[in-house]
This record gives C-alpha cells, structure tokens and sequence, in this order.
C-alpha cells in the first residue's frame, strides 16, 4: 500500500501497524488474483471478510493518524497537511470561501469598523456582535471577548493591537410589528398579527404575546450568528 507511517517522527503507536496493514492489502489483492483464476462462488464470502477488514483497518490508521497530526499542527492545516500527505493521505482541497455577509473597515490604526446588512421591514431589529482575537486568520477565537448589543448596524472597535486579527460574527434579533386589522375589514376588535419572517438566516423573529410582549421558550436557542470573518488590524 501507499502509506507509510511506521518511522514517521510524529505519527507513532498507530493502532494497526504499517506489516499488519500491508498484510490485509495482501490477503485481498490474493482474493482477487484467485478470482481471475478460479471463479467460483464460495470466494465471494472471502473476499467480503477481508476486504470488511482492510477497510477497517485503513480506516482506524487515517482516524489515528489524523488525530496526532491535528494534535502536532494546533490548528496549522499547512503543518497538518504536510504529515498527513506524508504518511500518503489525500485531504480535500480547502472549501471554497463563503461570500462575506457583512464588511470590515479599517478607518485608523488599532481600529475596525463593522458595518452589517439593514433588516428593517420585520419590525425592530437589534444587531449583537461578538469579536475576539485570534491566533490566525481561519482559526477561531479561544475566547468571544465581548457581546454587543446595538440598535444600528455600525460598530467600532478601538484600541486593538496593531497586526492582530480579529474574529467577528453577528446575528439579529427582531421583536415583530404587530397590526390590528381595520375596523372597515369587518372584522370586529381584530388582532390578527403579521406573520415576520425573513430569508437571512442569522435573523430570529421572536415570539411575542397577545400583549406584543416577547415570550421565549425555555431551552431554545434564538442567536444565530453569521459565518465568521477575519479583520487584521492596521
């Protein structure tokens, strides 16, 4: 087979050794050379056996070997890549980038400036933010350093360190508009409320009562933030 881990200086204690792993390779490549050869049917059931070992086994070394390379590279993936291409594994190509959401400014040194999309038809919106600095562009936050609650879609933040690079994220969450029918409807003392909803899906309605009060639910989740972005810091 094409990999090999057995004296690779990061990669060791594999549960399936690099012999054992290369003899199951073996066992199915006889199988399918006694095929060839002697078709016959009874084979089929060998064949299944090792080939359900060899997968097993293949896939127990990539779990193992995935683990320690992520465990050497802290969140490199072009230190993880490199051993795991090494060892002769092919991870996917990187995903291509999601479109930005919202965008960054950099208007003075040791400061960003957010400026995120406008919902302003489904009644009042709040923006709440979350930033913290990270070790690099594309890995998060060890920590979210502060929450920020805002009536506008605008956000500045001061005093950050030259050459850092901030993460950020936003969601929105929205107290509907509710409207009484008018009494020319025919509809007696109508309180029917207008059903808001919106495409964005880091927007959550909520809930409101007959008294346009909000009314949550205990133990649902009503903060859905946006994709992340990374800001370095001029």
């Amino acid at each position: 087979m094409g990999l090999d881990y057995a004296n690779d200086p990061q990669i060791v204690n594999v549960p399936v050794s690099q012999s054992a792993l290369h003899a199951l390779a073996s066992a199915v490549r006889n199988d399918l050379g006694s095929r060839a050869t002697d078709p016959h049917p009874a084979l089929t059931a060998t064949e299944e056996q090792d080939v359900d070992k060899l997968s097993r086994a293949i896939l127990g070394v990539k779990s193992d070997v995935e683990r320690q390379a992520n465990s050497f590279a802290l969140g490199n993936r072009a230190i993880f890549e490199n051993i795991i291409r090494r060892i002769g594994f092919h991870p996917e190509s990187p995903h291509a980038k999601h479109s930005r959401v919202f965008e960054s400014r950099t208007p003075a040194k040791g400061m960003i400036h957010i400026i995120v999309p406008v919902e302003e038809e489904l009644g009042k919106p709040t923006y709440t933010f979350e930033y913290g600095i990270a070790t690099a562009e594309n890995v998060l936050p060890a920590n979210w350093d502060n929450t920020i609650s805002l009536g506008n879609t605008e956000l500045f933040i001061s005093a950050l360190p030259s050459g850092s690079v901030v993460a950020i994220h936003y969601a929105v969450t929205i107290i509907p508009s509710r409207k009484r029918k008018s009494a020319l409807s025919g509809t007696a003392e109508a309180k029917a409320d207008t059903i808001a909803t919106s495409s964005n899906k880091m927007v959550t309605i909520f809930p409101v009562n007959k008294s346009s009060k909000v009314q949550i639910v205990h133990g649902a989740t009503y903060y859905h933030f946006s994709d992340v972005i990374y800001v370095i810091v001029p």
